[in-house]
């Protein structure tokens, strides 16, 4: 398996033109490590072939909420829409991502889950790439995480 070749800055131009240009929202790098105060959301998207991992995007429960709401021009919206949001993103960033990873690869259907502190799913993968960042004053936390087995 071959490692990352995309340099974090390239990674998080790609992560803040998506997160402009589906929501219309800024989205800057935060000096701060992200930090998140109680559960929140973790979209997650596999890419599997010449490398092998899964990018996951951390937002809070309001984050979440606010992403839907303006992806989707509502005033109110379900976990379904939340979930359908934040998939959709991590979606479009995995897309545009796997371009510039080493080929072939395909990539896999995005989901979210809640995010309870229990990590154990990510026990054969390692953090190749993490990126703390901010949108409205909430904490991002995104991250690419390379398959180890």
């Amino acid at each position: 398996m071959q490692t990352l070749q995309i340099a974090d800055r390239d990674v998080q131009s790609i992560t803040e033109s998506v997160w402009t240009s589906i929501l219309g929202l800024e989205l800057k790098g935060n000096a701060a490590s992200a930090v998140f105060e109680g559960p929140g959301n973790i979209a997650h998207i596999q890419i599997a072939g010449a490398w092998s991992g899964v990018i996951t995007l951390q937002v809070s429960d309001a984050l979440a909420k606010t992403c839907a709401k303006t992806m989707f021009a509502l005033d109110s919206v379900t976990t379904e829409e939340v979930r359908d949001a934040l998939g959709e993103i991590v979606n479009i960033i995995g897309g545009k991502l796997k371009c510039a990873l080493p080929g072939p690869s395909r990539l896999g259907l995005p989901g979210v889950c809640r995010n309870n502190g229990d990590m154990n799913w990510r026990r054969h993968l390692v953090p190749v790439c993490t990126l703390s960042l901010a949108s409205g004053g909430e904490a991002v936390l995104f991250q690419i995480l390379q398959s180890c087995v």
